[in-house]
């Protein structure tokens, strides 16, 4: 699964709607990122020995972990992209027993420029924290975090210090940093990710 990422992050640039001048954004808004994304993953997972087309899901519905406090999480939410072991969830059904957990979830973010950090840091912070409580919680066995980063008036991702600022969260999550980099970006095309 990590491999079809990055390789949808190398191919990122080259697939853009909109050029440099808007400051790392390609794709006119998340849903059309999290539908490439989508495809991208169901091209290649026979190749990649994941399973079938079948195992690639969008808007998964995610519970609430068990641990987790009915305030923080007070309905059922969604992920992104969700991998699911596609016979188990088969035999599952067909016995009346519990689902397996996901194989993975995905999460992706993306920043437009000119709207500033703080404008996202909410909903980036929610998505980690949300997809680091499944993986504690058993909902599912690896999570994705995708943040697609804009950049500021400097020409340095928004996001930079940020995720660099992240030093302890559990091993089953990664971090997808596009644009990374902690000096100036000209060119937006040949901008290189970073995993957290």
């Amino acid at each position: 699964m990590e491999a079809c990422i990055r390789h949808f992050l190398k191919e990122y640039p080259r697939k853009s709607h909109l050029d440099d001048e808007y400051g790392g954004t390609y794709y006119w808004n998340e849903r059309d990122v999290q539908w490439a994304l989508y495809n991208h993953l169901r091209e290649r997972t026979m190749a990649h020995s994941i399973g079938s087309k079948w195992c690639i899901h969008a808007e998964g519905r995610v519970e609430r972990p068990r641990y987790v406090r009915m305030k923080k999480w007070p309905r059922t939410r969604r992920a992104d992209i969700v991998v699911i072991d596609h016979d188990g969830y088969k035999k599952a059904w067909r016995d009346g027993t519990d689902f397996p957990p996901y194989e993975a979830m995905i999460e992706v973010k993306m920043v437009w420029p000119g709207w500033g950090r703080r404008f996202y840091e909410d909903a980036v912070w929610g998505d980690i924290t949300k997809l680091e409580a499944c993986v504690l919680g058993g909902i599912t066995k690896n999570a994705f975090f995708i943040l697609l980063d804009a950049l500021d008036r400097t020409r340095i991702p928004y996001f930079q210090e940020y995720l660099a600022g992240i030093t302890e969260k559990d091993p089953r999550l990664v971090i997808f940093h596009w644009p990374d980099s902690d000096k100036k970006v000209d060119s937006i095309r040949n901008a290189m990710f970073r995993k957290y």
